[in-house]
């Protein structure tokens, strides 16, 4: 064998363990919703395809709530780009007996144009009583029926229903579609325990305001969206606890208030404080807790903590906002951004380290024996 042919090979072996050990980010979906009976969603499988088309299925391993935020996170085995997630509930039927139903978590555009309509006209070729039979057979160890909801169900069937990863969503009920819910959150960030709604009187609010308790982890620059639903307008207060899950510095952490997610938000443009849309109603409740921010800016519609934030450690801020009468639905929206100091050294993991320390090892190995041939 050329010593060339040797090397080449030698590097490709290097390049699959190293792509092999890459750890991809958790994952978060979380929604509001609420099944027709309230009852719990079970038999939760989890489809993800990534940039290279590559699609799997995780069964998840708790029942999702089926009344309020349900929070789904997950360690992928790659880093995935569209998903569509799947359970079942013990709900009601459109005429209003018993019956179980599917609950799917879907494409907000194609969710929009099949209210009312049967599952089989919804995904022609397959049933609503036949794919319960396949779900709960494949999250409970069927590798085949699971086998299914990748190579056949996500890819053809259920294709229209797929949604991109980190983008808002609808969550469903089948047999004839109804909508039950919806996501809270857009963007790549992890919430690390489902939001936590105080009542004004309750202890730990921000001025007495009803006040949402939020944990989040970080795990890029942003941006990241979490949208508030309320009964009526009012002012409310934020606690939002993050944890720089990244591996750089961060210099600025800016919010930002507006309406819808994703490609969907529209920021808030305010010339006064007394403007119909939401803003952020008050400066003197604006504060980083930890001392990481020590200086703020603030408008009605931006705020802006300027710091330093190292990889791994948390920052707490707290600020109030309000919706308007005017506002769509009673939703608030806020943004989160963050401004990161330039990597000056690419990060490596355990793994990669100990790959790369083999990788050199092999190679002068193999430059010694290239020497012995040439003697």
């Amino acid at each position: 064998m050329k010593k060339s042919s040797v090397i080449i090979a030698f590097l490709l072996l290097m390049m699959t363990l190293f792509a092999g050990l890459a750890q991809a980010t958790p994952v978060t979906y979380a929604a509001e919703l609420h099944t027709s009976k309230l009852n719990p969603v079970t038999n939760v499988l989890i489809l993800e395809q990534d940039q290279s088309g590559t699609v799997h299925g995780t069964v998840y391993g708790a029942n999702v709530p089926g009344n309020g935020q349900a929070v789904i996170s997950h360690n992928p085995v790659f880093v995935p780009v569209r998903s569509l997630i799947i359970g079942i509930t013990a709900g009601l039927d459109p005429n209003g007996a018993d019956k179980t139903e599917i609950i799917m978590f879907l494409n907000k555009t194609f969710a929009a144009s099949i209210k009312g309509v049967k599952w089989s006209n919804v995904f022609p070729g397959s049933s609503h009583s036949g794919t319960i039979d396949r779900l709960i057979a494949a999250t409970e160890g069927n590798a085949a029926e699971l086998t299914w909801f990748t190579d056949t169900f996500f890819t053809g069937i259920a294709a229209p229903a797929i949604f991109d990863t980190g983008t808002a969503f609808i969550v469903g009920e089948f047999s004839s579609f109804d909508t039950i819910g919806s996501a809270v959150t857009a963007g790549n960030w992890l919430l690390n325990s489902p939001i936590v709604l105080l009542a004004k009187d309750a202890p730990g609010t921000i001025v007495g305001l009803p006040t949402a308790v939020i944990n989040e982890t970080a795990t890029t620059t942003g941006p990241f969206d979490v949208e508030f639903h309320f009964g009526s307008f009012g002012t409310f207060g934020v606690e939002k606890t993050v944890v720089n899950g990244t591996n750089r510095v961060w210099r600025e952490f800016t919010l930002k208030v507006g309406t819808g997610m994703g490609g969907a938000f529209v920021p808030s443009v305010i010339p006064t404080q007394d403007s119909n849309e939401p803003n952020f109603n008050s400066s003197s409740n604006v504060t980083e807790v930890t001392g990481a921010f020590p200086n703020v800016s603030w408008s009605s519609d931006t705020i802006v903590f300027r710091g330093r934030l190292n990889p791994g450690e948390t920052a707490v801020f707290k600020f109030t906002a309000a919706s308007t009468s005017e506002t769509l639905n009673n939703t608030v929206t806020i943004r989160q951004g963050v401004v990161a100091e330039p990597l000056a050294i690419p990060s490596l993991n355990t793994w990669a380290i100990i790959i790369l320390a083999l990788f050199l090892a092999g190679l002068a190995i193999f430059r010694i024996r290239c020497a012995h041939w040439d003697a």
